[in-house]
């Protein structure tokens, strides 16, 4: 039995498959091709669209801008505050800073003189 048909698939299958030499340049070109992948992947998740430095960038613009509009709303604020004061207490200093900035009344019209 031990000529069998199994012992023979067996025998087959178990036999140590031959090792290939392989040679010091395919090493070294692998390596090198691996070193290059490494350094270019690198390079992309640092310098890359959606990179450390682009993001850091960006980050500090979102920063810069959101303090540009706390300063905007501040202003705002200040400037609602000595609308409404003036609007309570003096009325006619209200009116002529709207006239100077050429804003009028409901029903009113503007009319312009060519200068000669």
């Amino acid at each position: 039995m031990k000529n069998s048909l199994y012992h023979k698939i067996v025998k087959k299958f178990r036999r140590k498959k031959k090792q290939k030499k392989v040679k010091a340049g395919e090493v070294l070109t692998r390596i090198g091709l691996g070193a290059f992948l490494v350094a270019f992947v690198g390079y992309l998740l640092i310098f890359g669209d959606g990179g450390y430095l682009p993001r850091k960038e960006l980050n500090k613009r979102i920063e810069e801008l959101n303090e540009k509009v706390a300063r905007f709303e501040k202003e705002n604020s200040s400037l609602k505050e000595e609308v409404s004061t003036l609007i309570k207490y003096d009325p006619f200093t209200l009116e002529a800073e709207a006239r100077k900035l050429g804003l009028i009344r409901p029903g009113e019209k503007i009319i312009r003189f060519k200068e000669m």
